[in-house]
């Protein structure tokens, strides 16, 4: 088929292209990503960051993908990618990792409008939803940070865009295999970046393929027979790859794998993307991560204030999808294709692992955040559902004239409340945020100095992480012969570096203190 014959194919299915529809996200990722680059100057103060920061640059100077001694166990994809860019570019990492790498933000923005626009089947309803992307706290905070995500979500959207419209091609086989083997490539893909991530998603799909089947056995609707058949060839593929890069294609993922020491960690890791605890996360008890917003945050009415928009699209999107669900397969109304139905098994099945993050938080047995590592992946199928019952409600208010002003006056309230609390949110803005994520250049100065001078000693820096996690290669050369000592000072620790922003920090969380020196 010629390129003229398969984009006529592919306006037919797709309706006319609609630009200003994809150029309001894009224009609005541009903007976020500016302000992101501009907030802290690139002077961010975050664990991730620092980790890849120190991988990619151990890619760089050896020209080897893998460390003998220090290489990320979960996947070298993205360090790979990160490489070659710096190395046509000429750039640092720093400079790669805090401005560079948000130049892919616009190209997220119209990928997740071309997947909404499949999902929805409306220009409109895509814009919407790409837009709401945006403006989501955890995925802000995706862009915000330099590690594999941002590759990661590229991967995912992609591999559900070809996921979703190869089987609308028609009968043009070749075109149908032309687009699965472009889809396992990206789930190969995904492998490479990060397999922990990769398994939580192979799961997914398997856990969507399961629901489909049990509801066409107990609802006696077979129409979506082939789809779910689709759906299992696709997750035991993706295992397959799994199983072939960590056993016989990347040594250190079986490191990995030995890390977990139980059936709890096994879990997480299979279900909600989780990482196995390092030894600094040993140190201690574990802390639960619903006690962490009462110190993190200057009171929890701001925490839910600031996350206000991801409550909304929670019930919004569930109402939806009780309505589809009741609609289709209660009322057998016949309209449900197979775009739709795929979004509705897929809203499900990462709505299940939510669940199973919250529940495990709650266990503290991790000790991590880990419903937040899927819940920017789950907004990716709520979003579209919550932007249909936007659509259905604003549509039926709006039809009476007296309601008319005032609904539109709140909804543009809302709009800029929820850009704005997801920005603060994402980038724990100082005046709501008690850990604070950027550091200052005369603590990097300090730094320097102290790797210049100090050799197999311990300086105290800080009441947590952010200090040694901030300078990129400037902390990495510092504990190369020394130790940090972040929190309660050590008896044996002689040196510290007060900072001002630690003076500022110590006024406005309670129960810490600096050291008497």
């Amino acid at each position: 088929m010629s390129i003229s014959k398969l984009a006529a194919k592919a306006k037919a299915l797709t309706g006319q292209p609609q630009y200003l529809y994809v150029a309001i996200p894009a224009f609005y990722a541009i903007t976020v990503s500016l302000f992101l680059m501009t907030r802290y100057g690139g002077r961010l103060a975050e664990n991730d960051t620092s980790i890849f920061n120190r991988f990619i640059s151990n890619v760089t100077s050896s020209g080897a993908l893998v460390s003998a001694t220090d290489a990320y166990t979960q996947g070298m994809g993205f360090q790979a990618v990160a490489s070659f860019v710096i190395s046509v570019t000429g750039v640092s990492v720093d400079a790669f990792l805090s401005f560079v790498y948000l130049l892919l933000s616009p190209s997220l923005a119209v990928m997740a409008y071309t997947l909404f626009r499949a999902f929805t089947g409306s220009a409109r309803l895509a814009s919407l939803s790409a837009f709401f992307l945006f403006i989501q706290p955890e995925f802000l905070f995706i862009l915000f940070r330099g590690n594999h995500e941002k590759v990661t979500f590229s991967l995912v959207l992609t591999a559900l865009l070809l996921l979703v419209i190869a089987p609308l091609i028609g009968n043009r086989l070749h075109i149908y295999a032309t687009f699965m083997g472009l889809f396992y490539l990206m789930s190969f893909a995904l492998v490479t970046v990060n397999v922990g991530f990769a398994m939580s998603w192979v799961f997914a799909v398997a856990a969507s393929c399961a629901l489909g089947y049990l509801i066409s056995i107990v609802f006696r609707q077979f129409s979506m027979g082939a789809e779910m058949a689709r759906l299992f060839y696709i997750s035991t593929s993706s295992m397959i790859f799994i199983f072939l890069f960590i056993f016989y294609m990347y040594t250190p993922s079986i490191h990995f794998i030995q890390a977990l020491t139980n059936a709890v960690e096994r879990g997480a890791v299979l279900l909600l993307a989780a990482e196995p605890a390092g030894p600094a996360d040993l140190e201690g008890p574990a802390m639960n991560p619903y006690e962490y917003v009462n110190s993190a945050w200057t009171s929890p009415a701001t925490y839910v204030l600031l996350t206000s928009f991801n409550w909304m699209v929670a019930v919004l999107s569930f109402v939806m999808w009780l309505y589809m669900g009741y609609k289709e397969i209660i009322g057998r109304t016949g309209t449900w294709d197979r775009p739709r139905f795929t979004l509705w098994l897929f809203y499900a099945a990462f709505g299940a692992q939510v669940v199973a993050g919250v529940i495990t938080d709650r266990s503290g047995q991790l000790g991590a955040n880990l419903q937040l590592r899927v819940f920017p992946l789950f907004m990716l199928f709520a979003l579209p559902l919550a932007a249909m019952a936007l659509e259905r409600g604003l549509i039926n208010t709006i039809e009476i004239r007296a309601l008319r002003l005032p609904v539109t006056g709140l909804a543009l309230a809302l709009v800029v409340w929820f850009s704005v609390a997801g920005l603060l949110k994402a980038t724990n803005d100082p005046y709501f945020s008690n850990r604070w994520t950027f550091y200052l250049p005369q603590e990097r100065e300090g730094i320097t100095w102290a790797s210049s001078y100090l050799q197999y000693s311990k300086m105290w820096v800080d009441f947590d992480e952010r200090t040694r996690t901030s300078g990129g290669q400037y902390s990495s050369r510092f504990q190369a012969t020394n130790q940090f000592d972040p929190g309660v000072m050590d008896p044996d620790t002689r040196y510290v570096m007060i900072s001002d922003i630690v003076m500022e920090r110590s006024k406005r969380v309670k129960g810490i203190t600096i050291p008497n020196v």
